[in-house]
């Protein structure tokens, strides 16, 4: 199973601050919805941790976040929401990877917080492997699928994509609709190299078949 990711939180350190709206959609293997939902979990730390500069990303102001779920119950929640589906799932999300993919921002984001609320083992149990649909290889992503830039806004530009950006749904159904674009493409390209090849290699056959005076069909 896969689960795409999507987090607003309180601040930028995964440390000093926490999520505080998460979004989620459950796929299998063939990217068949089998669960879509999204949490609020009210921020572990006082005011004077809360970062203006986020707030003005998504909105969501302090007032409102401390009337949220508590963070034990929240996460709770979701862990129970998506081991019901399986365990070790696939975890994806739309952020650059600054090094390892466990350095995505979302993924650490969500790891540091079931951390803190301890309850490590359970996100373990959940997620697994992670991928992103954000590549680090820039210049020739940004060549082959032929976008301006790999952020969520352009993608959806790209894609038709009616996005309400730092809205936790709309932003994970973005990179689902990203990701099942990339899936096909990279399938279509796999398929038309393969033809190619195919095709190289009966020419290749038939100048073999030429300079041993054999008739070539």
């Amino acid at each position: 199973m896969k689960v795409f990711v999507d987090c607003e939180s309180s601040g930028l350190d995964p440390w000093r601050n926490d999520p505080i709206h998460m979004a989620f959609i459950v796929t299998d293997d063939k990217l068949n919805i089998k669960d879509k939902f999204s949490v609020t979990s009210k921020p572990n730390h006082d005011e004077n941790l809360w970062s203006k500069r986020a707030e003005d990303i998504h909105g969501i102001s302090y007032r409102d976040a401390i009337l949220y779920t508590n963070s034990a119950s929240a996460s709770d929640f979701i862990y129970e929401r998506i081991s019901s589906h399986g365990k070790y799932n696939t975890f994806i999300c739309h952020a650059l990877p600054m090094g390892s993919l466990e350095s995505c921002f979302d993924y650490k984001m969500l790891f540091t917080w079931f951390w803190k609320n301890d309850k490590r083992e359970r996100f373990y149990e959940i997620f697994g492997p992670i991928e992103s649909t954000i590549s680090k290889e820039r210049k020739k992503t940004l060549e082959l699928y032929g976008i301006e830039s790999q952020k969520l806004d352009a993608w959806s530009r790209k894609l038709g994509i009616e996005l309400d950006h730092h809205n936790c749904e709309s932003d994970v159904a973005a990179c689902l609709d990203i990701y099942k674009y990339k899936k096909s493409f990279m399938e279509e390209l796999r398929g038309k190299e393969r033809i190619k090849k195919e095709e190289i290699q009966k020419e290749e056959i038939k100048k073999d078949d030429k300079k041993r005076g054999l008739e070539v069909v």
